[in-house]
């Protein structure tokens, strides 16, 4: 009789068997797991792009490794990047394992790169928690920051490894072991280029014996999808990429299948090399969906629209039906809400990672700076009121370094004692509005305040992780009625319109910077009306539904010259992005409107992408221009991977291309805004 043990041993053999090279990296890694507490050691990163074999290399160490504490397993995918979340995580799953905190132990965290704001707080703060043996790998697409290399207590106590795509020979035995014949080793290597995943997927179709039709310069995207036997397998995987993780039920009702037509669809994923199995569905591996999500955005955009609404529509109908895992559906509905340029083109995004934390009692300083400057003395008071009632409305949004570069304030307005009421007229008259409209007692939430140290309430990275917050919150809790603090501009004033937002007409005390006023909900009818709005956001930014209020989005103010100007530099850092055009403000210009006033925004969006092209082709038909049109499609049309890379690619030093690419993007400008104005007189 069988041993329980017999199938593991031999799954184990079958990874053993496919594994080519990296012995000298498996070597190190086992070397800095088990060397002694007392030897210096105590982080080691494994660094390389999506698909070379990070997760294989740690399985292969993990199935012989002698070390002989626990091993704790940690994928940071599905994580924000917060650190009271991350301990959480952290914590339940020593829990599970039976591990203590101070107890020596190795702990991996795979696909760090979403991690990767919390890497100076990793340092600073969670690794020092720890007693002597504790280890730490942390795996991902990202080099370690510099602080692991030059800050003398780090120096000795780092490890790093970076793994390379296969040699040629390491190509060579990987396809000997999986029976492909000699003379297919040099279309291989001209297809995969050494990256381990494009080999498998490589040598998976052409297990098929279906030849290689089609040119080997396409992408290993097309080459898996000519391998695939039916529409039906190209369709269950565009939709497994599309959302965050897909059980069976999902997959029935994102295709319109019957229940027996999805089982063998979803028995097909769960066995394919490049789909993992979670706790709660499958998922691709990172590179296959944005390989099958940048192919949808640029040449089918309307599938893959589609292929979210109607994930939306399953994600709607299980919390109507009140599922257990509530939290987890709202988290798929925020990943698909991940592409969603809601911020439209308000200002430029500030530079770096960020992530939410608790308040500390050093960040006052920089909060009061914060109101004081954007908001006035009397708001400072309040602040400090406001959280002393409530600790928790007060988050702070720090930069990679630890440093608070913005905060937000939610509060539970209609819990605020009475006093602290009276001193906020804002915090008063919304309540009173509330309460004129709700029938019966509810919950009455405002985000009060919230503010980037540099921008005020213009669009950034602290807006993003405001916004983000209210919404879970919306989705999650279902306040009766919800409200926010937003800046009085165009702009908001446009966002709100599409969105669905009421205003307040609350007057709002005067400020040092942007003018103010109060965006409005009332979801006292209806306690799925959170998830409601979410769905309405996904439909309204892709153009699947008329604009929610009566106020549409058409008859939006036009831009002025200014407001213009900063919209087009926009629309020429989203040109490949359609999704991100249809929120930018020239989609309402008479630029655009002149090609078709009815059009809906996504074909509005194609023909705002199209006016760009058509522009830097005009350009480059110039000889005096020809320059000014190859800086653009090198930055933004066909964009290299940073300024700098598009620099080289064009052999100019780097001063000489900023300078063109200013002068580019005015010459542009002054096209645009002329024959906009006289589209205007007309």
């Amino acid at each position: 009789m069988s041993q329980p043990n017999d199938l593991a041993d031999r799954l184990n053999r079958n990874r053993r068997r496919f594994l080519v090279g990296r012995h000298p990296e498996k070597a190190a890694i086992e070397a800095f797991a088990t060397a002694s507490p007392k030897q210096p050691g105590l982080v080691m990163h494994l660094c390389a792009p999506g698909g070379v074999g990070k997760t294989t290399l740690l399985k292969a160490f993990l199935q012989d490794t002698r070390y002989e504490r626990p091993i704790l397993w940690f994928d940071a995918r599905n994580l924000p990047p917060n650190p009271n979340l991350f301990t959480a995580a952290i914590q339940s799953l020593r829990d599970e394992k039976g591990v203590g905190e101070k107890e020596p132990h190795l702990l991996i965290i795979d696909t760090f790169e979403c991690l990767a704001p919390l890497e100076g707080w990793l340092r600073d703060v969670f690794i020092p928690t720890h007693t002597l043996g504790f280890r730490l790998i942390l795996a991902g697409r990202n080099p370690p920051a510099l602080e692991w290399r030059t800050d003398p207590v780090w120096i000795d106590e780092h490890r790093q490894i970076t793994l390379s795509p296969f040699t040629d020979t390491e190509v060579d035995d990987y396809l000997t072991l999986r029976g492909i014949e000699a003379s297919g080793f040099e279309r291989a290597r001209q297809f995969a280029r050494g990256n381990p995943l494009a080999l498998a997927l490589y040598t998976d179709s052409i297990g098929k014996q279906e030849g290689l039709s089609g040119s080997l310069a396409r992408s290993w995207h097309q080459r898996l999808v000519d391998s695939l036997d039916s529409t039906h397998q190209r369709a269950a995987l565009e939709a497994c990429c599309t959302v965050r993780q897909m059980n069976e039920s999902m997959l029935a009702s994102m295709l319109k299948l019957h229940a027996h037509e999805a089982a063998d669809l979803y028995d097909w994923l769960a066995s394919q090399s490049y789909i993992e199995a979670g706790r709660n569905g499958l998922f691709p591996h990172d590179l296959l969906r944005q390989a099958f999500t940048d192919e949808l955005k640029q040449r089918q955009p309307s599938r893959l629209i589609e292929l979210g609404d109607r994930a939306f529509t399953y994600i709607h109908d299980r919390l109507e039906h009140a599922a257990e895992d509530r939290i987890g559906l709202i988290q798929d509905a925020f990943f698909l809400l991940r592409d969603i340029d809601i911020q439209q083109t308000m200002s430029k995004p500030d530079p770096g990672d960020v992530y939410v934390d608790s308040l500390h009692p050093a960040d006052w300083p920089s909060i009061d700076d914060m109101v004081r400057r954007f908001e006035n003395d009397h708001a400072v008071d309040l602040v400090h009121q406001f959280h002393t009632c409530q600790p928790e409305s007060l988050t702070v949004v720090r930069d990679s370094a630890g440093k608070a570069v913005g905060f937000f304030q939610i509060l539970r307005v209609d819990r605020l004692p009475a006093h602290v009421q009276e001193a906020d007229p804002v915090c008063a008259d919304f309540l009173c509005l509330a309460r004129q409209t709700l029938k019966h007692s509810g919950t009455v939430v405002l985000q009060r305040f919230w503010l980037h140290s540099d921008q005020d309430m213009a669009a950034s990275s602290v807006y993003t992780q405001a916004f983000s917050h209210a919404a879970f919150l919306s989705a999650s809790v279902t306040p009766a009625v919800m409200g926010s603090v937003q800046g009085d501009t165009p702009e908001w004033r446009r966002a709100m319109a599409r969105f669905g937002h009421s205003d307040a007409e609350i007057t709002m005390p005067r400020r040092r910077g942007t003018p103010a006023m109060v965006l409005y909900q009332d979801w006292s009818a209806d306690n799925r009306a959170g998830i409601n709005w979410l769905r309405n956001a996904y439909r309204q930014a892709f153009g699947l539904a008329e604009p929610i209020s009566r106020v549409s989005v058409a008859t939006a103010p036009l831009p002025d010259k200014k407001a213009f100007q900063s919209a087009l530099r926009q629309a020429f850092r989203s040109a490949t992005r359609l999704d991100r055009l249809q929120s930018n403000a020239l989609v309402d210009s008479k630029l655009v409107l002149q090609h078709g006033p009815n059009q809906d925004r996504v074909t509005r969006a194609q023909s705002l992408q199209r006016q760009l092209e058509t522009t830097c082709e005009r350009l480059e038909s110039q000889a005096t221009t020809r320059d000014h049109a190859r800086v653009l499609q090198a930055t933004y049309l066909r964009p290299a991977p940073n300024q700098q890379a598009a620099a080289d690619r064009l052999a100019l030093s780097y001063a000489t291309y900023r300078r063109r690419l200013t002068e580019a993007l005015k010459l542009v400008e002054l096209e645009w805004w002329a024959e906009e104005l006289k589209l205007r007189e007309k």
